[in-house]
């Protein structure tokens, strides 16, 4: 067996009162085709077009082009892959749904996603081990508490990056201000059975991303 690239899903269910009433663990096998994108354009330093959340095309850089003086001006440099680790995706975010649309490549939004005013979305939380011996891995969890006065079903979860490009020293320009910030999809899970989570409760859901050798 080669080298595979794997993602492990884990959802918690509390009640009120902290107390834990489901736990499941599934494989996600859901990577849309946004994700495949921006891997092909960092490996080949080029532009694709992927979908943010707004269905907007948005043309993704996999590579970053900066300016170096030189005796009084500027002369263009372009970088690849590395420079975008500092110029690119500042964050990833676990966001969730409640249609159980079936999955598509094509997708690139939750068909209908649960605001923040009634599952209010807690703090990214980073996990990593990128240094383990067979299973090197990155998880992200997120704890989402209803604030509403009904139970809310949950049907559809999903893992988005932020792209977040900074115009730092790009010919002269102005530093450190943003000039472009969009969010795209690069997973979708639809849960074989919902879950719902009564008034004040929690869930809790992680993705492992990881690597097998």
């Amino acid at each position: 067996m080669g080298m595979e690239i794997k993602a492990m899903v884990e959802i918690e269910v509390k009640d009120r009162n902290g107390n834990v009433k489901e736990t499941r663990i599934f494989p996600s096998k859901s990577w849309v085709k946004n994700h495949i994108k921006t891997i092909y354009a960092d490996i080949w330093a080029c532009n694709v077009t992927v979908k943010d959340v707004n269905g907007n095309n948005q043309t993704y850089e996999g590579y970053a082009q900066v300016c170096t003086p030189s005796c009084g001006g500027y002369f263009q440099v372009s970088f690849s892959y590395h420079l975008r680790l500092a110029r690119r995706n500042k964050g990833a975010e676990i966001l969730i749904g409640s249609s159980d649309t079936p999955w598509s490549k094509d997708q690139y939004c939750l068909s209908s996603e649960i605001s923040d005013s009634i599952m209010q979305r807690g703090d990214m939380e980073y996990e990593s081990d990128v240094e383990h011996e067979t299973e090197p891995y990155i998880r992200l969890k997120r704890t989402f508490t209803n604030v509403f006065t009904d139970p809310v079903t949950v049907k559809e979860i999903g893992v988005f990056f932020n792209y977040w490009e900074w115009q730092y020293s790009i010919c002269g320009e102005a530093e450190d201000e943003d000039t472009k910030l969009f969010k795209y999809m690069v997973i979708r899970d639809v849960l074989s059975e919902p879950v719902t989570v009564e008034p004040n409760g929690q869930l809790i859901v992680k993705y492992t991303l990881y690597i097998i050798y």
